[in-house]
């Protein structure tokens, strides 16, 4: 069977796919730094749960009032960059969540699971019952690393249409995608890069504001980025040589773009390993978020490949409207602001609880 007689029509576009594009590059890597940011502090403040120095101890209390909140976000701030992706490639990530069903739409309800154990994890910090606590967090852990697993086999899946007829197989809805030679070193590469993120989200809370500075915890936390970015070289070369030899070979100069993306994603990621070395966080920050920048256009290339040799027609443009790109600017802008704002109160509310 040709796997393109698997992959329906593309849908048409209003405006030039550029647009969406964009879009979607900047809303996933706000995504990705918030998701990052969620995941890497309730790892990191699970290992600090068995700790007994009083600086740990006071760290999990910070990650139990912080975690409710980065998990509103993190879910909210999702659904931009879901849409746009959809949007560009609808015709393989809809057909890709049918044949994974089961488990894509349990993702909702583990969403759930995951939400309020963070708020019980609260309640259990305030009164003291350890084991609960560990409990809790364990299990909120436990509940985003397996929509981590389900998202990476879906945006796997995906990106291989060849393997969809396995569908006349098991119809029922439960096809995941081990044979993709990426999906494990994509998942942990996600969650290495997620404990490091965490780490420096905790570095930059201890530095600001500078009156009430605590550069010990500061340097815990710049601990915890160091470290999980050296293991993301091991696992970084795992997943780059884990793509086929065609995709890898236009990282290596066969591309000219894609391989100078790629230099300036390493040389950030370098640059941030260094900056942390040296105890500076807002500088690691910097070049850890450009590095997010740079890694997100390299996914967007490689999605590209994958699907390249399965794209049978180009989108056909529709007659252009701008009216619904600028009702969408309009709501971004508005939807930013009221994030800015409840962040700030959540913040100031943080710090004066600490007071």
């Amino acid at each position: 069977m040709n796997p393109v007689d698997l992959i329906p029509h593309a849908h048409d576009l209003a405006l030039s796919p550029a647009w969406f594009s964009f879009f979607l590059t900047a809303t996933l890597v706000i995504h990705l730094l918030l998701m990052n940011t969620m995941l890497g502090s309730g790892i990191i403040a699970l290992a600090n749960s068995f700790s007994k120095e009083d600086e740990s101890h006071l760290w999990e209390r910070k990650s139990s009032r912080r975690l409710p909140f980065l998990i509103a976000f993190t879910i909210n701030m999702g659904v931009p960059p879901l849409l746009f992706v959809q949007v560009l490639f609808g015709q393989y990530i809809y057909t890709s969540s049918i044949l994974m069903a089961v488990y894509w739409i349990s993702v909702v309800p583990a969403l759930l699971v995951a939400y309020y154990a963070a708020y019980g994890y609260r309640s259990a910090f305030d009164h003291k019952t350890v084991w609960l606590r560990r409990l809790l967090l364990g299990l909120s852990v436990a509940v985003l690393l397996y929509i981590a697993f389900a998202f990476s086999s879906n945006t796997t899946l995906m990106l291989t249409p060849d393997r969809w007829a396995r569908y006349f197989e098991n119809p029922r809805g439960t096809l995941l995608n081990f044979g993709e030679a990426t999906l494990f070193p994509r998942l942990l590469h996600f969650i290495t890069a997620s404990v490091a993120i965490g780490g420096l989200f905790h570095a930059l809370l201890s530095w600001f504001p500078a009156k009430k500075r605590s550069k010990r915890s500061a340097s815990l936390g710049l601990k915890w980025f160091t470290w999980a970015t050296v293991i993301q070289v091991p696992v970084g070369l795992w997943f780059f040589f884990s793509l086929p030899p065609a995709i890898r070979t236009m990282f290596m100069g066969t591309n000219p773009a894609m391989t100078t993306v790629l230099g300036l994603a390493i040389c950030c990621v370098l640059a941030s390993l260094a900056a942390g070395l040296r105890g500076q966080p807002v500088a690691t920050a910097v070049a850890a978020v450009l590095s997010v920048v740079f890694m997100v256009i390299v996914r967007g290339y490689v999605r590209l490949a994958y699907l390249a040799p399965f794209t049978a027609a180009t989108q056909i443009a529709a007659p252009v409207a701008y009216s619904p790109l600028i009702m969408f600017l309009i709501s971004l802008a508005v939807g930013l602001g009221a994030m800015a704002y409840m962040l700030r109160r959540a913040f100031a509310g943080e710090g004066a609880a600490r007071a």
